[in-house]
């Protein structure tokens, strides 16, 4: 088997099989309920504009490239947060900074500190920055702020209530992890990069194979997605394994064409040609996987 440039189907080629497919969308989604008995991996989306989870600007940025990468899958327990005062003295440096994140005169729980919060996103990340301009290195995944200024231990912190306003005190505290559990290295996260199908379009109303047969009918769509995993087999979250991705389509002879799906570098559309048999392959922070699929008539 040998490695072909990729031969991208022209956007005229794509819309006609998308349109004979039905639906007449852009691109095909992922169901919202997938067919039953079919073996349908979770597309994997392009990362989101959530929080971002790098470490904050300033000596943030520099501390935590000095001190490097954490231990991932660190053991974690409540044992007192030693960074509380720190986190709390950054929220509110943050409000006398930016006294528009937040409504002062709306607060929960009877705590007149507690304020409404008027952007979430922008409250995560600046509580970071903050902390990381004070020369602590801080990390935002999802909305969890993760703080440490060795390599010993960190700890985690939940900033804001689920009513939107902010959390204070000892309650904030999460756990702390020992030895610091962050930022995460993605390579040594990833342990597999799952390839496979998780559509199948035909026209004339035929019913396409099931996703995990790996076949696909001449003349069909197929959308493939490819998903970092890590050892217990879990989603990596994009915020962690990054952006990048190469793919890779290895066939003797012309057997199908790819192309991009402009929704996420991480799903591929593969059309069908010719019968045989070809290798879709994706590399993800240096970690390769494979699908083998065949072209039927």
């Amino acid at each position: 088997m040998t490695s072909l440039p990729f031969r991208r189907p022209s956007a005229a080629l794509l819309l006609l099989l998308l349109t004979s497919c039905g639906g007449g969308g852009s691109s095909p989604a992922a169901p919202s309920t997938p067919p039953t008995g079919n073996t349908t991996p979770t597309p994997t989306p392009a990362p989101t504009a959530t929080p971002t989870p790098t470490p904050g600007g300033g000596t943030a940025a520099a501390s935590c490239t000095a001190l490097g990468y954490g231990v991932w899958d660190a053991p974690c327990s409540r044992s007192g947060g030693q960074f509380t005062e720190v986190v709390m003295s950054a929220i509110n440096q943050l409000q006398r900074e930016k006294p528009g994140l937040f409504d002062t005169t709306q607060f929960a729980g009877g705590n007149p500190e507690q304020w409404r919060v008027l952007d979430a996103s922008a409250y995560y990340q600046g509580v970071m920055e903050v902390l990381g301009r004070n020369g602590y290195c801080a990390n935002l995944l999802a909305t969890t702020i993760s703080v440490k200024t060795s390599n010993s231990f960190s700890e985690d912190f939940d900033v804001m209530l689920s009513s939107g306003h902010v959390r204070r005190g000892e309650a904030a505290y999460r756990n702390t992890c020992q030895p610091a559990n962050f930022p995460a290295n993605p390579v040594e996260m990833i342990n597999r990069v799952r390839v496979g199908f998780f559509e199948i379009r035909c026209p004339d109303g035929r019913t396409p194979p099931r996703n995990g047969e790996n076949t696909l009918p001449i003349g069909c769509l197929g959308t493939v997605t490819a998903t970092p995993k890590d050892r217990d087999d879990h989603d990596v979250p994009a915020s962690v394994h990054g952006p990048d991705i190469e793919w890779e389509l290895l066939q003797d002879g012309f057997i199908a064409d790819i192309g991009d799906d402009p929704v996420s570098k991480f799903n591929m559309f593969v059309s069908a040609h010719n019968p045989g048999s070809f290798e879709l392959c994706a590399t993800v922070q240096t970690i390769r996987g494979c699908m083998r699929g065949t072209v039927i008539e």
